[in-house]
């Protein structure tokens, strides 16, 4: 049971890390145009997703401890 949670809380961690790439590039695209508005929306979003996942990535640690 152990190893199909850690199975799951990884394929967790690869959808968040995709989504923080994603947004990454937008941000990028966004820095590229030059639109302030959406520039520092985006931020807030990246910031957030960070935020999100540092839980998640503390528990991965800990899993493969």
């Amino acid at each position: 049971m152990k190893v199909i949670q850690k199975g799951i809380d990884n394929q967790l961690y690869k959808v968040e890390e995709n989504r923080m790439k994603a947004v990454l590039v937008s941000v990028l695209c966004v820095l590229g145009q030059g639109q302030k508005v959406v520039h520092a929306y985006f931020l807030s979003v990246f910031r957030d997703l960070i935020r999100l996942s540092e839980p998640l990535r503390e528990e991965l640690k800990e899993a493969t401890i």
